[in-house]
């Protein structure tokens, strides 16, 4: 997570399991799970967009990811706006946002290849 590199103040989204299995203290606690999805919340906006939907989308199948940019000593292009394929039983487009991400709902289950065209230049 990289706290020693954080501002006091800096806000995180952190992963939790279940409650319970904390040895004697009561009531029963939440784990906070350092994994892949605990983030600082500038770089969180995914897993935000997902909880703030979920409501809406519950038992909806979800497939989504990130593109991203890298390379040394090169001005690297943006992200966003990159149109992302969906092949398999159903076919599907979308836009990255600004910070690459895009996501597909309610996908009939299946194989999936996912593609991405850059833009010329």
């Amino acid at each position: 997570m990289g706290f020693l590199r954080r501002k006091p103040g800096d806000k995180f989204l952190f992963v939790m399991g279940t409650p319970g299995g904390l040895g004697s203290f009561e009531p029963s606690l939440y784990r906070v799970g350092i994994c892949g999805r605990s983030k600082s919340l500038d770089r969180a906006g995914s897993d935000i967009a997902y909880l703030d939907n979920l409501h809406v989308r519950k038992g909806q199948t979800r497939l989504s990811g990130t593109v991203r940019a890298s390379g040394e000593n090169i001005q690297l292009p943006s992200v966003a706006g990159l149109k992302v394929e969906l092949n398999g039983p159903v076919q599907r487009s979308s836009l990255t946002n600004e910070n690459g991400f895009f996501e597909f709902w309610g996908l009939p289950v299946g194989e999936y290849t996912v593609s991405y065209s850059l833009p010329s230049g």
